[in-house]
């Protein structure tokens, strides 16, 4: 029988957990007598950042998802999760489904870290299939699409890609290149951009630039695809396509309002001349 735990907060306010730390403290435990462990899904990491440690060296986790309460982001002056206390010894070995919401303090400790020398021989999540990242906020230090797929790198049986951040400088053209080269069989892909939202990210510099090109990048290398979920900045008219991939496709394809109807004829019809049995669906941002 596959055994999980999973750690839920209701309306919980700061004051009333007066001893975090014995609550970690129980947490571990409660880990620790778990062998068989399979699961992992808590909505209050930034409370218990060092459980991180025994997760990762648990042989048996497949699935872990990991939040932040929302009161964690808002006390002010207070900052609950501690990357140091997060850093790991493990290297999730046997994980498969990863799903982290938070800011990118927690995202940046938790991803596969970038190793030079004889620790660059040190596999981190090697089994690693699905990827969801939600961030609401920017992190202290820049963090790119480009440096998140070099540390992705490792992950080679990476096939299901969903990230609702707000990279700083934006996606481009060629970063959805260097994603269809380095995961060919990619079976779903959806990048959000913060435009899309109600909300807007603060101090990200995201200047989006894709253009129709991404989805020629894909539709050449990635033939496995069966749902891409892409916001295109820039509409122009494209030489006609070489490639067809006959992969029955679901693409949601966002675009700006200040597109003109003629454009966005040519941009869904791009996408049906290089996805003929694809189903398009497309909604403008503002």
């Amino acid at each position: 029988m596959d055994l999980q735990i999973s750690i839920e907060t209701q309306g919980l306010k700061s004051h009333h957990l007066n001893n975090a730390s014995d609550f970690e403290k129980v947490l571990g435990q409660v880990i620790a007598g778990l062998p068989k462990l399979r699961s992992f899904t808590c909505t209050l990491w930034g409370r218990v950042p060092s459980v991180l440690c025994p997760l990762s060296m648990r042989e048996t986790l497949s699935q872990l998802s990991i939040s932040e309460a929302r009161e964690d982001t808002l006390v002010p002056g207070q900052r609950f999760w501690s990357t140091e206390r997060a850093l790991y010894r493990g290297c999730f070995l046997h994980i498969r489904e990863l799903q982290i919401s938070g800011n990118l303090c927690l995202v940046d400790a938790v991803l596969p870290r970038l190793s030079v020398g004889a620790a660059a021989a040190l596999e981190e999540m090697p089994l690693l299939q699905s990827l969801s990242i939600r961030s609401q906020e920017s992190g202290a230090a820049p963090f790119t699409l480009t440096s998140a797929i070099r540390r992705l790198d490792q992950c080679r049986k990476l096939v299901h890609l969903d990230l609702d951040i707000g990279f700083d400088g934006g996606v481009s053209d060629a970063q959805i290149e260097m994603i269809a080269l380095t995961w060919p069989k990619l079976v779903h892909l959806s990048i959000k951009h913060p435009e899309m939202r109600k909300y807007r990210l603060r101090n990200v510099h995201q200047d989006t630039t894709l253009t129709l090109h991404s989805f020629l990048h894909l539709a050449s290398h990635c033939h496995a695809l069966n749902y891409v979920n892409l916001p295109i900045r820039q509409v122009e008219r494209m030489k006609p396509v070489d490639t067809t991939n006959l992969a029955p496709v679901r693409i949601t394809m966002y675009l700006p309002s200040s597109v003109s109807y003629a454009h966005r004829r040519v941009a869904l019809g791009y996408a049906r001349a290089m996805w003929p049995k694809a189903t398009l669906v497309h909604h403008l941002f503002y």
